[in-house]
């Protein structure tokens, strides 16, 4: 036992003057001239030295392997276990890794075929809405077309205007955009939406102005089917307003009163 602790002092020693050799960059060269250089003994007292502190070392390492050997084999029975069960998981995953992949290729297929057929109808069921509505408006443009087609005397505003409202609210409700028909009615319908309003307007003012009923209601029926009625009937009484403005201003001028009087008096007088 006093063996084994003079040797574990002088252990001790050894890694304390030996402690240079577990630098991370140990240059054997620069160790050996340092200490041949620094050194009082003969480089074979030295070797004799190093010699000695390797058999204590290697007796050290011995004695705390021999030690610790259950410990050592109980690790590395935990580290074969852990190997093993880390295999069955690596095994477990790729198995895993398989399945997903081959019910990926299963899935994918169908899926796609899905998503194309789904596209396919809705773009039919688009396009099916598109030409339900396109001819739907042609049907209108005709009727209208027929009917500002027949003698000046014989057109009835009221239906053209109907018909003309009738192929906003169709435009106003489906994208038309890129459609060459319906461009190609484009410039028609603004000269007939110009010519419903102007004879409408015309048919109001003469109406009012003869006190027909029957003109005046033909005219706002028009305006009514243009869905403009209100406008058109604001319209009107703003234009009276101002009429009857001007009216009043002038009969109740100042200097007209004077002048009406001052041509009079010499008449009364004379009476």
């Amino acid at each position: 036992m006093v063996h084994e602790s003079e040797e574990g002092e002088l252990l001790s020693m050894l890694q304390q003057q030996f402690s240079d050799f577990n630098t991370p960059n140990f240059d054997v060269a620069k160790h050996t001239s340092q200490v041949l250089a620094g050194s009082q003994t003969t480089a074979q007292a030295q070797l004799e030295k190093m010699r000695e502190g390797t058999r204590l070392l290697d007796n050290a390492l011995a004695s705390e392997v021999t030690g610790k050997s259950p410990e050592l084999f109980g690790h590395v029975r935990r580290m074969r276990d852990t190997e093993a069960s880390l295999a069955d998981v690596v095994l477990s995953v790729e198995t895993l890794q398989s399945a997903v992949r081959r019910i990926r290729a299963e899935v994918a297929g169908p899926y796609e075929h899905i998503r194309a057929r789904t596209r396919q109808l809705r773009n039919l069921h688009s396009t099916i809405g598109l030409l339900r509505h396109l001819i739907h408006r042609l049907k209108l443009v005709h009727k209208l077309q027929a009917q500002m087609a027949a003698p000046p005397e014989s057109i009835d505003l009221a239906k053209a205007a109907k018909l003309l409202t009738d192929i906003r609210a169709v435009d106003s409700s489906t994208e038309f955009a890129g459609v060459e028909a319906v461009a190609a009615d484009e410039a028609f319908l603004l000269r007939t939406s110009a010519l419903i309003h102007e004879q409408a307007q015309a048919a109001l003012a003469e109406g009012m102005a003869t006190m027909s009923q029957a003109r005046v209601g033909s005219a706002l029926q028009v305006f009514f089917n243009l869905d403009e009625l209100s406008q058109a009937v604001r319209t009107l009484l703003s234009g009276y307003l101002q009429n009857l403005e001007k009216t009043a201003r002038a009969a109740l001028d100042s200097k007209q009163l004077t002048s009406t009087e001052e041509g009079s008096a010499p008449a009364r007088g004379g009476g």
